[in-house]
């Protein structure tokens, strides 16, 4: 009752609050990904096998999940495939993500016009938040 608004993502978290004069302060805006400007053009994917990590490159969360799994994850797909590739796409990327392209076939874009070429590239994309 101490807020004059509150935005939710989903009308089942609006729901959580059983009181209808606080459900009446809370509006709720959808995020999520745009479907249509997302679907899957004709395949690219071929090559050696590629992943891809898409994301704000300055949020703490995506820095601290790339970083693990380029120390954690990265050495144990390399042993395997040595051939493979990993592509950090996104936006401000601080010092320590544009240091993980000193790694192995660790490619870090920053920000890129169209993200799409490099999910449609990719075998696999990871989101390693934890």
């Amino acid at each position: 009752r101490e807020f004059d608004h509150l935005l939710a993502v989903t009308h089942e978290e609006r729901s959580i609050f059983p009181d209808a004069v606080l459900r009446r302060k809370i509006e709720v805006i959808p995020n999520g990904v745009d479907v249509e400007f997302f679907k899957p053009r004709a395949s690219q994917v071929g090559g050696p096998p590629r992943l891809v990590f898409t994301g704000v490159m300055s949020y703490w969360p995506n820095i601290d999940g790339v970083t693990w799994f380029v120390d954690e994850v990265w050495p144990h797909v390399r042993a395997a495939y040595p051939e493979a590739k990993f592509d950090v796409v996104g936006s401000n990327p601080t010092r320590a993500i544009r240091a993980l392209s000193s790694r192995p076939v660790v490619h870090v874009h920053g920000h890129v016009a169209d993200v799409r070429q490099y999910i449609e590239s990719a075998h696999i994309c990871v989101a390693p938040l934890r």
